[in-house]
């Protein structure tokens, strides 16, 4: 019982972020921007019609979000950690709930957390990598009145 409640309030929360990403995507892709926001928004609503069929291809769906938002990242960013972190590390977060019990527990089948394992850990590593990366400090000038 508690395992349905939570999977439905995660879905949920799914359900508004891959609405937020369409809806707002295609605000960018009428103005020139990127896809990404879109398919991404499109893939988690996705996500959400698996979770409501308590379908564990679910979790597999959301490894491939995962993984094409680090390849998407970067071209997009560069290796520097300050712009891929906001890139990487809501995916990585989130994807925690698919090694959850309750998440478990309300699937039919496999999951797929191997799948989001594979991809949060390669969005780890490559957030692991651009931490030691030289990055250009940036120093105002002070003048002190004197």
């Amino acid at each position: 019982m508690i395992s349905r409640v939570l999977n439905w309030l995660f879905a949920a929360f799914l359900l508004s972020v891959g609405l937020y990403l369409t809806i707002r995507g295609w605000t960018l892709v009428s103005l020139g921007g990127s896809w990404y926001y879109v398919l991404a928004g499109l893939g988690l609503l996705g996500v959400v019609a698996l979770l409501m069929l308590r379908n564990g291809a679910a979790g597999m769906l959301y490894a491939v979000i995962t993984f094409a938002t680090l390849v998407w990242s970067i071209p997009e960013a560069g290796i520097d950690l300050l712009a891929l972190l906001p890139r990487l590390m809501a995916w990585i977060v989130v994807g925690l709930w698919f090694f959850t019990l309750w998440y478990r527990a309300h699937v039919k089948s496999a999951g797929g957390g191997i799948f989001v394992a594979g991809a949060s850990g390669l969005a780890a590593l490559l957030l692991v990598i651009s931490a030691f990366q030289k990055s250009p400090v940036i120093e105002f000038e002070r003048t002190v009145p004197t």
